[in-house]
């Protein structure tokens, strides 16, 4: 089974999340829980089989 990377990004009107092995391909929402069912559901579907999902979820970086 293949897995495949998903990066997720907080923004202040909600999250989003990308792939680094998927061109192109986007989910956003308005919490992480969302977006996390969207990219569960979505990979799956856009690739055409089953995938084993990692999710990156990476650390706020600190105000200058």
């Amino acid at each position: 089974m293949d897995t495949i990377r998903v990066i997720y990004h907080q923004e202040s009107a909600g999250w989003w999340a990308e792939s680094p092995e998927l061109d192109g391909w986007s989910a956003a929402g308005e919490s992480y829980g969302e977006v996390r069912r969207l990219t569960e559901e979505g990979v799956p579907w856009t690739l055409g089989r089953e995938v084993e999902i990692e999710h990156f979820v990476p650390a706020p970086t600190p105000a200058s």
